[in-house]
């Protein structure tokens, strides 16, 4: 059985007659407002904007669980509480910062006393080229064979000087060997300078034919041909610059360098002489670039002007003849001959290079190298 306040409000109700519900609902609007108005438990401000991005990082003082605050405190420890917060999400942010920045960091980047080096490097980046590191130190071996023309021999015989082109004809075939290290950088993008310094040997097989127009030889007399072997060595140094073009994928190459050997050889007796080597290499080369089961590489072919001119002198002890001068000037039979080759990175830092070469007649030359950039 409904009370007649109930009755009479939902006749009020039925009849259309709700202003007897302003109270009630005022009431009840108030006590919503307050709850929605009502802070969270635990916190101790506005709450922080979030970042326009869903997908960028929150600050570390987002991420940490808030203080909770004494508001009962003074206000100057509250102040200091609210201080030391700020200065640890500052500490906070800078390590995240310095972290985010040496992640980002590409290791090329690291200063090193060459980072000057090549001039005009980052113009030649953004034209897309890709360049190697600037400086390199390398170990050598060069090995060659090859015949050599006798231009001249000269002897003074007791202060009197004989020229025996018209009396003797030689031939010379030439074995050489040598250990060198080169130091190379890349002054510009295109151009590199380079030194090279090492320990040569070599051994000669000299037959000499001795008056030709004489006829056969006679017993107990000077014979028509004469063999004498040489075994020489000594120091090699010299430079050169190589100039390169090309795009990723297929360059030229042109590498001239000048070089000097000093040598010496023993020929018996206690007769020395010394022997001089003078030698202009001039190598234009036509490349391929690209990669090979993942490693970059690098194939060529090319040719190589042997401008060496060779220049032997000393002097000899010779029964009857006594003190014996001599000075013979020699050069390549062939200065030319063509080469293959390839440079293998099998890192930034270390390069295997092998070139081979010959003129398919007198001459075969091999040349292994191990390199390593910084």
């Amino acid at each position: 059985m409904l009370t007649p306040y109930k009755t009479t409000s939902l006749l009020h109700l039925q009849e259309g007659n709700y202003p007897s519900l302003v109270p009630f609902t005022i009431a009840l609007l108030f006590i919503v407002c307050l709850f929605i108005t009502r802070p969270l438990p635990g916190a101790q401000g506005p709450m922080e904007a979030l970042p326009s991005n869903p997908a960028e990082p929150r600050a570390p003082h987002m991420m940490l669980s808030p203080k909770k605050l004494d508001l009962s405190l003074p206000a100057s420890r509250l102040k200091r509480i609210v201080q030391e917060d700020q200065r640890t999400t500052e500490n906070l942010l800078n390590v995240d910062a310095k972290k985010k920045t040496e992640s980002e960091k590409n290791p090329d980047d690291d200063q090193r006393w060459s980072s000057f080096l090549p001039i005009w490097a980052e113009a030649a980046k953004k034209r897309g080229h890709e360049l190697p590191l600037p400086c390199g130190i390398s170990a050598n071996y060069f090995y060659a064979n090859r015949d050599i023309d006798v231009d001249s021999v000269d002897l003074v015989i007791r202060n009197v000087p004989l020229n025996l082109d018209r009396l003797a004809t030689a031939r010379v075939k030439s074995k050489e060997m040598n250990w060198a290290m080169r130091f190379d950088a890349w002054v510009l993008p295109f151009m590199s300078l380079y030194l090279v310094g090492g320990y040569t040997r070599q051994h000669s097989d000299v037959d000499f034919d001795i008056n030709t127009l004489r006829g056969p030889s006679l017993p107990g007399l000077i014979p028509n041909q004469v063999g004498i072997d040489l075994d020489v060595d000594g120091v090699t140094y010299g430079g050169g610059v190589t100039l390169a073009v090309g795009s990723k994928t297929y360059f030229f190459v042109l590498d001239t360098n000048y070089t000097i050997s000093d040598l010496e050889g023993d020929l018996g007796r206690r007769n020395t002489f010394d022997q001089q080597v003078d030698a202009l290499l001039v190598s234009p080369r036509l490349g391929w670039r690209g990669k090979i089961s993942n490693i970059q590489s690098n194939i060529w072919i090319g040719g190589t002007y042997w401008g060496i001119s060779q220049t032997v002198d000393g002097q000899a002890q010779v029964p009857l003849l006594g003190r014996v001068d001599f000075e013979v000037d020699e050069s390549p039979s062939d200065p030319f001959s063509y080469h293959l080759g390839t440079h293998i990175e099998f890192t930034k830092h270390l390069n295997f290079v092998c070139d081979i070469g010959s003129n398919f007649s007198d001459m075969f030359s091999v040349t292994p190298s191990l390199m390593f950039r910084f």
